[in-house]
């Protein structure tokens, strides 16, 4: 999340255009943070309206066809119900540093999101969620701001 993250805000900074960081967390939905020239103006999630969700991607100029990311033996495959309607797809290979690399099974890190979550202050889930993409945002402005990312 962070890195995809930093990545579109970067990219979207640097190249003075729009970016959107996408994911899908088996613990809070999909998410979509939408970045113009490095400054966060829209998030949307599936939690409030799933159909919603895929049109904000068109709406922003960025269609997405069915398709799932797949990887065999160190190898990425981008798989697609109907590769016509590709036009590009850019494949980036970011390099983790070592210190930020977890050997820890990813059962532990979902436990950790878990425990954070409920000694989190919140309202509501959407509440929750707000605070956690304003958490990851300030990471995301920590790293641009003294240039490690």
């Amino acid at each position: 999340m962070l890195i995809g993250l930093l990545l579109a805000a970067e990219i979207a900074g640097l190249l003075k255009t729009t970016a959107i960081a996408g994911w899908d967390d088996d613990f809070s939905g999909s998410t979509a943070v939408l970045c113009q020239n490095g400054k966060k103006v829209a998030v949307m999630t599936d939690e409030q309206d799933w159909g919603d969700f895929h049109l904000f991607f068109y709406e922003h100029g960025i269609f997405v066809p069915e398709s799932f990311v797949s990887t065999s033996k160190g190898t990425a495959k981008l798989l697609v119900a109907d590769p016509s309607k590709v036009e590009r797809a850019d494949y980036l290979l970011i390099a983790i540093p070592s210190e930020s690399q977890s050997s820890s099974p990813h059962l532990f890190y979902k436990l950790g999101m878990m425990a954070t979550a409920a000694a989190t202050v919140a309202e509501d889930e959407d509440s929750f969620h707000s605070q956690m993409i304003d958490s990851l945002w300030k990471q995301v402005q920590a790293n641009l701001n003294t240039g490690e990312s």
